[in-house]
């Protein structure tokens, strides 16, 4: 029992730990990475601890990046993950004469 404790406590120090040092290695990379790149990095790393640990491991760790991707200007939430489509402007003819 006290092993699983013991792992439990790791996976909660990892989910605490691991999305923080993950954006800041990504730091200076960052004009070069795409937006989805360090989001897919991110849930990459959120899966890893969820599946060391346990569920609150898991979600600990998905709110820690959550932080983490806020808090440096990659994916801001202002910003957005997704980028920014302009819409078509449809163009009516002028009535036919």
């Amino acid at each position: 029992m006290a092993r699983y404790l013991n792992r439990d406590g790791a996976a909660i120090a990892a989910a605490l730990a691991a999305p923080l040092v993950v954006v800041a290695v990504l730091l200076p990379f960052r004009a070069s990475w795409s937006n989805t790149n360090v989001a897919l990095l991110l849930v990459v790393t959120v899966v890893a601890v969820a599946a060391l640990g346990n569920r609150a491991a898991g979600a600990l760790a998905a709110v820690s990046a959550a932080a983490a991707c806020a808090a440096s200007s990659k994916c801001s939430p202002a910003r957005g993950l997704a980028p920014r489509v302009r819409s078509a402007a449809l163009r009516v003819p002028a009535t036919m004469s």
